[in-house]
């Protein structure tokens, strides 16, 4: 019995020295895998033909036309451009600005943000800051800057204080979910801003105060719902990734924001999700 005993603690070693010599010879390989893809352009947008809009910046109606011509130009969908145009204060020049960094020429530069993942930031000339649309609670945050030996998974955020720029995040293995500052995320290559569709500002902030007071240091797991139940009753018990914590936030007020149905949730689900629209959408 205690020979059996020995034999599968050593077992147990062999495969446990096994998995961190392999983990160890990835790390290695990660630069020479995004090595050849940092400091390019960014996506087609900037390819496209800058169009005066002052014109239509200067109707006091906009028609559907309008906004995809606005949409076209400075990545921001009819929600943020009226938002925009309705501040007490609003000058032409808040949305032109949105255009002049929509449509410049920038390069991405590759970064290391943990041992196995990377992620791309935009070089913007003159140091310049993609400028973001106003935040509101209950807003998504999304990315495919990151990625980890090839594999583009990006990363994905709940806005529980827009306000004070706040977010929900789980960030990586070996970590729990918390509240960070969202000020970096117009450091990314590219990044959207997605918001549900045809619900009152008061259940998405609702939305944002479940995920704050509940979701909260749960502990970070790449296969969340994968198996066994796949939304659990008590949020005690369950482990989530970037997307799958946003998801299970939504799904408890009834949203499935999963738009393939299949059983892991990712950021990709979330883009594609036909209950989002687009608030802002930059280098994607």
């Amino acid at each position: 019995m205690k020979r059996w005993v020995r034999k599968r603690s050593v077992r147990k070693i062999v495969l446990l020295a096994a998995a961190v010599l392999l983990l160890l010879c990835a790390a290695i390989f990660q630069p020479f895998v995004h090595g050849f893809s940092a400091g390019g352009p960014l996506a087609a947008q900037e390819h496209r033909a800058k169009q005066p809009i002052e014109q239509v910046l200067a109707k006091p109606e906009l028609d559907k036309a309008d906004y995809k011509l606005l949409w076209e130009q400075t990545g921001l969908g009819p929600a943020a451009i009226d938002e925009i145009r309705s501040k007490p204060d609003y000058q032409m020049e808040d949305i032109l600005l949105f255009q002049d960094c929509f449509l410049c020429q920038a390069e991405t530069k590759c970064c290391s943000s943990s041992l196995f993942t990377k992620q791309d930031k935009v070089v913007m000339a003159g140091n310049r800051q993609v400028p973001m649309a106003e935040l509101q609670d209950g807003d998504i945050l999304i990315s495919f800057s990151s990625h980890s030996l090839g594999w583009q998974h990006g990363h994905a955020a709940l806005v529980v204080d827009g306000e004070n720029l706040l977010t929900l995040e789980a960030v990586m293995p070996g970590s729990s979910s918390k509240i960070r500052s969202c000020k970096y995320w117009n450091t990314y290559s590219n990044f959207m801003i997605l918001r549900l569709k045809g619900v009152s500002e008061a259940e998405r902030a609702e939305i944002a105060r479940f995920a704050r007071e509940n979701l909260v240091g749960v502990p970070y797991s790449l296969i969340s719902g994968f198996f066994g139940e796949r939304e659990k009753a008590d949020s005690k018990e369950m482990t989530a990734q970037c997307a799958y914590l946003i998801w299970y936030a939504f799904m408890r007020f009834g949203y499935d924001l999963d738009s393939d149905g299949g059983r892991l949730v990712t950021v990709a689900d979330l883009q594609g999700s036909p209950l989002l629209e687009i608030v802002q959408i930059f280098g994607i």
